[in-house]
């Protein structure tokens, strides 16, 4: 089993495979909380986090900025997946910043880049899509937002790792539903 608690993943590349941050196959029970991935590279797929099976991976209240592969720049996905209290920002993808094909359960997530008109999410539909932003999509599931969430710079604001806070006027401010503890995982990932 894994876990990471405010823990930060940076500049770190993966030249001959995948997972440029993570990469995590047949793990049991891994756990990530509090934490970034930043400027992290994949020659491959999954420049922040490469999940390729195992245990369900549990991903909250965590950033993914500014990664970079081919398919996945933050995360790419082939196992099931909890992403909850997430921000997907300004990553640099040719096939999406979030690559689905496994199961996904999304909640209060933000996927957004700014530029090149990428993807942030692609693939397989998600099998629990609770009040997410996502800018640009290709075939995952419809969001309850599709805008611009109007993110502040990647930077020091008051947390263990390097956030990117909601500017006012952001359309996500205030649509988070229910759940906000480091604790989420599949027993309490109820809809509502």
């Amino acid at each position: 089993s894994l876990t990471v608690t405010n823990s930060t993943f940076a500049n770190n590349r993966a030249t001959a495979g995948t997972g440029g941050g993570l990469y995590l196959v047949n793990v049991t029970t891994p756990t990530i909380t509090g934490s970034a991935f930043i400027s992290n590279t994949s020659s491959s797929a999954g420049g922040g986090i490469y999940n390729g099976g195992g245990g369900p991976i549990v991903v909250a209240n965590s950033t993914f900025a500014t990664n970079t592969a081919p398919a996945g720049s933050a995360i790419i996905n082939f196992g099931t997946i909890y992403l909850t209290n997430v921000t997907i920002a300004n990553n640099n993808p040719s096939s999406g910043s979030f690559y689905n094909n496994g199961t996904a359960h999304v909640r209060n997530t933000i996927m957004a880049n700014t530029a090149g008109g990428a993807y942030d999410c692609t693939g397989l539909p998600f099998a629990t899509n609770i009040n997410n932003l996502i800018m640009l999509r290709n075939n995952c599931s419809a969001p309850m937002i599709a805008a611009n969430p109007a993110l502040g710079p990647l930077q020091n604001n008051g947390g263990p790792t390097a956030t990117m806070a909601l500017l006012a006027g952001s359309p996500a401010i205030n649509t988070a539903s229910g759940v906000c503890t480091a604790a989420v995982g599949a027993p309490n990932y109820g809809a509502g």
